[in-house]
């Protein structure tokens, strides 16, 4: 934190289960952690369109929290994460 006398405010707007622990590691940093979960992860049923698929593009871990077991149908395609949390929840 910065020679500051009160803590720095920062908005969390990331979605639940990420935006507590968002809100924690700002606070054990100093800030003051607000939060504002702009929207809810639900999920959706959806139809696998038809392949094949050289990859699949991930961005966040509830891809796979909420994808559904048509997902198991995938397991041998390749998975690009941005992250590191939705890299191991692929895996």
């Amino acid at each position: 934190m910065t020679a500051r006398s009160k803590p720095l405010p920062i908005i969390v707007i990331r979605p639940q289960p990420g935006n507590d622990a968002t809100c924690a590691a700002a606070r054990e940093r100093g800030a003051e952690a607000l939060a504002f979960p702009l929207f809810t992860i639900e999920p959706l049923a959806w139809d696998m369109p038809e392949g094949p698929f050289d990859a699949i593009l991930a961005g966040s871990a509830n891809v796979f929290r909420h994808g559904g077991e048509v997902l198991q149908t995938l397991r041998d395609v390749p998975v690009i994460a941005v992250g590191e949390t939705t890299a191991a929840s692929a895996r």
